[in-house]
């Protein structure tokens, strides 16, 4: 069992920085300000789903992964 004065402490402290953590509220600057399996997009700062960070992501290999977009080559 986790004394008292323990919980006391940690648990303020816990519950100020488990928001910053997979919330996507705001602005994006990487995927870890992002919930489950969205992305953050740089370019426009904000949190979508995931569809590609590289070329082999995309399906069609006549197409290209840009900003998590697959777009024409």
């Amino acid at each position: 069992m986790v004394p008292r004065r323990v919980l006391r402490v940690f648990l303020p402290l816990l519950m100020l920085v488990a928001p910053a953590c997979g919330s996507n509220s705001g602005p994006c600057k990487d995927d870890y300000d992002c919930d489950g399996a969205e992305v953050c997009n740089r370019t426009r700062g904000e949190c979508e789903p995931f569809v590609c960070r590289e070329d082999a992501d995309c399906l069609d290999p006549r197409l290209r992964c840009a900003d998590n977009e697959c777009v024409n080559r």
